[in-house]
C-alpha cells in the first residue's frame, strides 16, 4: 500500500449480493433507547423492507416489522419512527413523494394501522 504497510488478507465482510438480505439503514432513538436496521430483501422486480428495532445496551431484538410499500433501491428512502409510528417517505419517479405512515396498536395481537399520501 501507499502507506508502506503489507496487506498479508484481504477479507471480503460485506457482499452486495441482491438475492440477500442488504442493510439499508441505520438509526438510533435516543428517547426510546432503541437502534433501528431497515434491511431489504430483494424479489423479482423490487425489494421488500424490514425495520428491526434492537436493545441498544444489549443487541437484542425487539421487534421486527415488515413496511408493506415495496422498496426500490433507485429511489431515496428514509424511515423515521417513535413509540408505536413508524413514517416512510420515498422520493419515486418524476421527482414525486410518497409518505407511509404506519401506527401499531397492542392488544391480544399486533395489528397496523396504514395511510399512504402521495403527491402526483
Amino acid at each position: 500500500m501507499s502507506s508502506g504497510r503489507a496487506v498479508k488478507r484481504r477479507i471480503q465482510l460485506l457482499d452486495d449480493d441482491p438475492a440477500q438480505q442488504t442493510f439499508r439503514m441505520v438509526k438510533y432513538e435516543d428517547e426510546l433507547d432503541l437502534l433501528a436496521v431497515v434491511d431489504i430483501t430483494q424479489t423479482e422486480d423490487e425489494g421488500q423492507a424490514h425495520l428491526h428495532l434492537h436493545d441498544n445496551k444489549t443487541g437484542l431484538l425487539m421487534k421486527r416489522v415488515p413496511l408493506k410499500e415495496p422498496w426500490d433501491v433507485t429511489y431515496s428512502h428514509e424511515v423515521y419512527f417513535d413509540r408505536d409510528t413508524i413514517i416512510h417517505t420515498v422520493q419515486e419517479k418524476n421527482n414525486s413523494f410518497c409518505c407511509h405512515v404506519s401506527k401499531m396498536s397492542f392488544g391480544l395481537t399486533m395489528s397496523t394501522f396504514h395511510i399512504s399520501v402521495c403527491d402526483d
